[in-house]
């Protein structure tokens, strides 16, 4: 690339408007509504409009998108109440362990009340971004976290989370100073660029093999048993490794 090329690439790409967007990213960890300020600064982007595209040529989730479908409230007893090993029962006993809110995202208001596509998809993909955790495998920390970004770049290529997974790479290959190849502890690995890609790549495969998970209707599976989901939506589940809720004693305790 000439560095004239590079310049106009610069110029284009709104640089200030980048800096202070990877600014709120490196604070998602001491503040989650961080991720949601970033998607939503994105909603009239150019990579929204490549998702909208992308989305709008699945009928069923242009049908979401024009409905603007609302997600369910989970409320912890109603998960727990359903049968054990399906779908639902999973989600409230992961949560429970963990001590999240199994509703944790922004309700529409906060996306301009769904006005645009943009805004509904940008709601919709928060809504629906914990369950993507249960179904993949993927664990509830930062590691897992960017497998399951890699599954949002995959199915439709989300901009807010597309950017935070981006951005975390960035932010890893600045902050270590060891080469990938000295380091024997998985623990140290995590921190690198090149396992967090793997992460991120890892995710990518998982999300391109699967069934669109978009505009699944998700209470209606809550009660499906996960395994029997999984083969039905073509999802294989990361099941070992740092980045894998199965690989936490205490997660898996939880569900036996």
């Amino acid at each position: 690339m000439s560095l004239t090329a590079l310049d106009q690439l610069l110029v284009d790409s709104h640089v200030e408007d980048l800096i202070e967007m990877l600014d709120q990213i490196l604070h998602v960890r001491e503040d989650v509504s961080h991720a949601f300020a970033v998607s939503h600064r994105l909603r009239h982007s150019r990579p929204m409009q490549r998702t909208l595209k992308q989305l709008r040529s699945d009928p069923q989730a242009e049908a979401l998108i024009r409905s603007r479908t609302l997600m369910p409230s989970f409320r912890l007893e109603q998960l727990l109440a359903l049968p054990g090993g399906s779908l639902g029962y999973t989600f409230g006993r992961l949560i429970q362990a963990l001590g999240y809110d199994p509703s944790f995202h922004p309700g529409p208001e906060y996306f301009n009340n769904l006005e645009a596509d943009a805004d509904y998809v940008n709601y919709r993909t928060f809504a629906t971004h914990d369950l993507h955790h249960v179904l993949t495998g993927f664990n509830f920390d930062s590691s897992g976290e960017l497998g399951v970004l890699g599954v949002s770049m995959g199915q439709h290529a989300a901009p807010g989370l597309t950017f935070i997974g981006l951005a975390f790479l960035l932010a890893s290959w600045l902050e270590t100073d060891v080469p990938y190849s000295m380091v024997s502890q998985d623990r140290d690995r995590i921190r690198s660029a090149r396992y967090k890609f793997s992460l991120i790549q890892q995710g990518l495969e998982i999300g391109e093999a699967a069934r669109p998970l978009f505009a699944l209707d998700w209470p209606s599976l809550l009660d499906h048993d996960l395994e029997e989901l999984r083969r039905e939506l073509g999802v294989e589940p990361v099941r070992e490794g740092l980045a894998s809720w199965y690989s936490r004693t205490e997660l898996v305790a939880a569900l036996s």
